[in-house]
């Protein structure tokens, strides 16, 4: 005879949630690239936080873009925010879409790419409030970022749906 689960809080079960997020962030942190094809690093929290929407709702995601947000902003040299800013408002969009995403490919790219395209955008224009920023930079960033994040979605969707079952969490199936 097995007991019946009792409902997980979200931070009562999320040890392998944080240890995720602390990778995430070490790895963001130290731009660490596995292989040397692009130019720019992949945006390693924003992967994360957009595949977690997708998965589990916009009210996590929203939870996982402010906390990784506001690690990423304790850990740069730039205003205090604007990673903050740039991941809340790419998990509106992701979590917006979350019941529709999984069941179609296509919108999964097309939601990591527009998600791109807003944190590369709204992170410049903050930025774009403390100094002058090159905007010739930000846009030679959006591609190569766009085609990591892109990959590591695709890459990192079964180990989320592991963890989000783990941490009991109904999983929307891919195609």
């Amino acid at each position: 005879m097995s007991l019946p689960r009792r409902p997980r809080s979200l931070f009562a079960t999320s040890a392998n949630i944080y240890l995720m997020l602390a990778l995430t962030l070490l790895m963001t942190v130290l731009h660490i690239t596995w292989l040397p094809l692009l130019s720019a690093p992949p945006d390693l929290m924003l992967v994360l936080m957009v595949a977690w929407s997708l998965l589990r709702g916009l009210e996590e995601g929203l939870l996982w873009a402010f906390a990784g947000g506001a690690l990423l902003d304790l850990l740069s040299g730039g205003p205090f925010g604007a990673f903050t800013l740039a991941l809340l408002l790419a998990a509106l969009l992701a979590g917006a879409v979350h019941r529709a995403a999984f069941s179609a490919t296509l919108l999964q790219v097309a939601v990591m790419a527009l998600a791109t395209f807003m944190y590369h955008i709204v992170y410049a224009l903050v930025l774009a409030t403390a100094t002058r920023p090159a905007w010739g930079f930000v846009s030679s960033l959006i591609g190569p970022a766009l085609a990591w994040n892109v990959a590591l979605l695709f890459l990192s969707y079964r180990p989320l749906v592991w963890v989000s079952r783990r941490t009991g969490g109904e999983v929307m199936r891919m195609p």
